[in-house]
């Protein structure tokens, strides 16, 4: 009780100046919104939305409720604890986040929904992966199930705070089916969203010399055998994660895949970072959600959300910490590029950001096209010539808007189901009807998720290559 008390004085004085002075920590309510408010950062992270795609992961002893809330008054709108990074200080350091959470809950909701304070925000745990034992002996499995009791204390605690992910390395056991066992147990049993986070070595040594190729000898590093505990090859690991998404969507949660930087620090553990992503995205394809959280500076962020790949997590912790002015410069940074492509919400700009735009669409919309051929053949013709006409006339309204600025592929997409719910309400209540518009109104968020994918190579390939010639090394 006295542990927790030394909080009081503190939320005491957040309550009295949110309420008399309409401010957080010295913060006018009307500029809590980050950025350019007339640009929309927002997204959905696991089915839960996020103001922007940019947050802080981080649990060293320098993380107190005060500087998480500042973070998050920046703009960070995924906040994660570390609890591996908050080593023998775990206890502390939850309690601090905890306060934390419940103070950015609160100048939420005191401003009330719809105002100033209505932020969305996710909130989540990292925590490492345990039940191995040491390099070179058998896994115990009394260490396992130690490991899972904890994680199920931990999922009870998150919830209570309104947290749905957890964030988990694979288990370093090397093993494909105690890793995905490992994976399912967490989905049903702990009850939350997962998060696996894969360096660049999680697929063995060769697998990661090919991601160092071209690199000067100043980004290149070998790193220590114990890095490559649990290597799985890369096929393995595929299939395995295909399983885990197929479980996880039975179990009604989600699983997706992050980013970590591994042995690897600075700008040496970005680019392999960027690396991974690409070969992850081409093995795992654009419906992969991907998220990073290696080494990331504030300028990085638009390259990264041109790639679909959210959220962009910053590292907050004893080496690295993310200043409120990180947050804030990556959200500027965001901003910048949306309004140079002309694009004025995330979805847009990933769509906007590739050269592959129009081939993007044009295949989201064949994706649309070939189940609406197979299905309509026992329509009535009015109706298969009128689906036809407007679905037709969405596709060339979006492919050319595409070359105009802004772009407003929503507002186009919009007016144009509305158009096709009118042509088709006389047989609206045919199943296939249903089926048609429900894909046509997907069709953008499908688009984007190509895009991203089809730009990943081009991004990876110039950020690279612009490292180089900078000749940037390691810190």
């Amino acid at each position: 009780m006295e542990e927790t008390s030394r909080f009081d004085p503190w939320v005491d004085a957040l309550m009295r100046e949110v309420h008399t002075s309409r401010s957080v920590l010295g913060v006018p309510a009307a500029s809590l919104r980050p950025g350019d408010p007339a640009l929309d950062l927002g997204l959905l992270l696991h089915g839960r939305a996020a103001e922007t795609p940019i947050g802080v992961t981080g649990g060293g002893p320098a993380l107190d409720v005060e500087r998480w809330l500042r973070l998050w008054l920046a703009g960070a709108r995924t906040l994660e604890l570390d609890t591996d990074q908050a080593g023998r200080q775990e206890l502390r350091a939850i309690e601090e986040f905890s306060a934390a959470v419940a103070a950015v809950f609160f100048v939420r909701d005191a401003f009330g929904p719809g105002s100033e304070g209505d932020r969305p925000t996710v909130v989540q745990f990292r925590v490492a992966a345990g039940g191995a034992a040491p390099s070179g002996r058998e896994p115990s499995p009394a260490r396992f199930q130690e490991h899972v009791e904890r994680l199920k204390g931990m999922g009870r605690q998150a919830r209570r705070l309104g947290i749905g992910r957890l964030v988990v390395p694979p288990l370093p056991s090397g093993v494909a089916d105690e890793t995905e066992l490992f994976g399912e147990i967490l989905l049903k049993e702990v009850n939350l969203d997962v998060v696996f986070e894969i360096a660049p070595t999680f697929f063995g040594r060769e697998a990661f010399l090919a991601l160092q190729e071209g690199l000067p000898p100043a980004l290149r590093s070998e790193p220590p055998p114990e890095a490559f505990q649990g290597a799985l090859p890369a096929d393995e690991a595929v299939a395995m994660i295909r399983r885990l998404q197929a479980y996880a969507v039975r179990q009604a949660h989600e699983l997706s895949v992050r980013i970590a930087p591994g042995h690897a620090s600075g700008r040496a553990g970005y680019l392999l970072g960027l690396r991974l992503a690409e070969m992850l995205r081409a093995r795992l394809g654009p419906e992969l959600v991907l998220g990073f959280a290696a080494n990331a500076a504030a300028e990085d962020a638009p390259d990264l959300l041109a790639m679909n790949v959210a959220p962009v997590l910053l590292r907050a912790d004893a080496e690295e910490r993310a200043a409120p002015e990180d947050v804030t410069r990556a959200i500027a940074a965001v901003q910048d590029r949306m309004r140079g492509v002309g694009a004025r919400n995330l979805p847009d700009f990933v769509i906007a950001s590739t050269e592959a735009a129009r081939e993007a669409i044009q295949v989201a919309f064949g994706e649309v096209s070939d189940p609406f051929r197979d299905a309509r053949a026992d329509w009535p013709e009015e109706a298969r010539e009128s689906a036809r006409r407007a679905t037709d006339d969405i596709a060339a309204a979006m492919l050319e808007a595409t070359q105009r600025r802004p772009i407003d592929l929503a507002r186009i997409l919009n007016d144009g189901v509305a158009r096709l719910h009118e042509l088709l309400a006389p047989w609206i209540a045919l199943p296939a009807v249903d089926d048609h518009l429900h894909r046509v109104a997907g069709v953008r968020l499908r688009t984007r998720d190509l895009a991203g994918a089809m730009a990943t190579p081009e991004v990876v390939s110039r950020v690279v290559a612009r490292v180089v010639d900078e000749g940037a090394c390691p810190p």
